[in-house]
């Protein structure tokens, strides 16, 4: 995932592989698609468990 600054959390631009809850959601996804992402800290880990377009 490629993302803006985020000024609030004072981080910068970045692109950024995250591991995803359920990888089967990924097949609704295309490169360069827009979409709202719910992230959890799981394990020491932070996954992606849920987005929208």
């Amino acid at each position: 995932m490629s993302h803006g600054a985020i000024p609030q959390i004072r981080m910068p631009a970045m692109t950024i592989n995250f591991p995803v809850a359920d990888a089967a959601q990924l097949a609704a996804l295309h490169k360069g698609d827009e979409v709202d992402i719910q992230c959890d800290h799981r394990g020491g880990v932070v996954k992606v468990l849920n987005f929208r377009m």
